[in-house]
């Protein structure tokens, strides 16, 4: 019995030793657990903060879009730039708000509407470019040119092959 009691004691002392042990890695691998965690929190807070400034640039420069002061003072080439821009940078918002309600905008609606407006803009760009690259005549120059260039050399009566240099006679047309 003294044995008996020996091996209670001994066996005891074990498991709790062994049960202590085990609490220490449980509580261990709960600390790095909670650590991972809390670490992912901090950076998922840190990423909506940057997602809440990132909004409220683009709300302050909608804001700023929609003044209509500015937009009186642009030309007409600066307002069909704007307008495209405007309705393109909205509509890729649509998509992005499309996207992360898990819709796929590819079957939307707003696919085409992208569609057309960079036609429009491929359109718009083509007219800026016709009246600003593509060159000009101007016609009194022109007739000025050829005029000038339509000169007879003056003949002399004793030698017909001869020509004066510095006279010419203008054909009028």
């Amino acid at each position: 019995t003294i044995v008996h009691a020996e091996v209670t004691v001994i066996t005891w002392l074990w498991l709790k030793t062994a049960h202590a042990r085990h609490s220490q890695r449980i509580r261990r691998r709960i600390r790095r657990s909670y650590r991972r965690k809390v670490i992912i929190l901090i950076q998922i807070n840190k990423k909506l903060k940057q997602f809440r400034e990132a909004v409220l640039k683009v709300e302050d420069r909608i804001n700023l879009a929609n003044d209509p002061a500015i937009y009186e003072k642009l030309s007409n080439s600066d307002k069909i730039k704007f307008n495209l821009l405007m309705s393109y940078g909205l509509n890729s918002l649509f998509w992005m708000y499309l996207r992360t309600e898990g819709f796929d905008p590819t079957k939307h609606q707003i696919k085409n509407e992208n569609d057309r407006l960079k036609k429009s803009m491929v359109r718009a760009k083509q007219i800026n470019d016709r009246n600003t690259l593509m060159p000009r005549v101007d016609k009194n120059a022109a007739q000025r040119f050829v005029r000038n260039g339509l000169w007879q050399p003056k003949v002399n009566e004793k030698d017909e092959n001869r020509v004066l240099p510095m006279k010419r006679k203008f054909v009028e047309s």
